[in-house]
């Protein structure tokens, strides 16, 4: 029998997806071993909301402690005083979700934990998603050769593939990030549409999962 899958959206340059990272990892600590975990990009900052910091998103500024509020996770000080701050910073997501596109075609089962050092890289490091350089660390901690990677992130084939995720998620309708759906062979449900914590989200899978286990 299929294992059902639980479907997270996000983007790799939402701040809320960032807060929800720890949940995503505790989620799939508790239930990878009977329900498969994918991940799509969403692209949040593509083509006219490409731009930086001060041009489409400036009420990010403040907005970011009320995230670390709500989920206790913190924005790294390199972030905050060099990307968000100055404001000059260019949020673009196609990079980023590329790299992530190119991560399934090595280890689909680790995505769960790429998809977190990715966003770890740029909301606590203030590392620059638009650079190379900063995806040859990310690689390796998965036992990936870097410059490889970095080549493999440049194909077509991966621009493509992302384009192709940008549009599916376009037609399921996640106007907003992170947005989980579950997807059984009797039925797909809606689990949230936007942050939500661990134990309820955790609680609703285990109810809905309980009839077809």
């Amino acid at each position: 029998m299929k294992l059902p899958s639980i479907l997270y959206i996000y983007d790799p340059l939402c701040f809320w997806c960032y807060g929800f990272g720890p949940t995503l990892h505790k989620l799939f600590e508790s239930l990878h071993d009977k329900v498969h975990f994918e991940i799509l990009s969403g692209g949040m900052y593509i083509g006219n909301q490409a731009g930086t910091v001060n041009q489409v998103s400036p009420y990010l500024k403040t907005a970011y402690k009320e995230i670390e509020r709500q989920t206790g996770v913190p924005f790294g000080e390199k972030f905050v005083k060099h990307i968000l701050e100055p404001g000059k910073a260019i949020l673009n997501s196609e990079k980023p979700s590329i790299a992530l596109t190119t991560f399934k075609s090595y280890q689909p089962e680790n995505i769960v934990k790429f998809a977190h050092h990715l966003q770890e890289a740029f909301f606590y490091d203030g590392k620059d998603l638009t650079d190379d350089a900063t995806y040859i660390p990310l690689a390796k901690l998965f036992g990936i050769d870097g410059e490889e990677f970095v080549k493999k992130m440049h194909h077509p084939d991966y621009t493509r593939k992302t384009k192709e995720e940008f549009k599916i998620v376009n037609e399921l309708g996640a106007s907003g990030f992170p947005t989980i759906l579950l997807l059984t062979e009797k039925q797909n449900y809606l689990l949230t549409r936007g942050y939500i914590e661990f134990e309820p989200l955790y609680l609703t899978i285990n109810q809905l999962l309980s009839p077809v286990s």
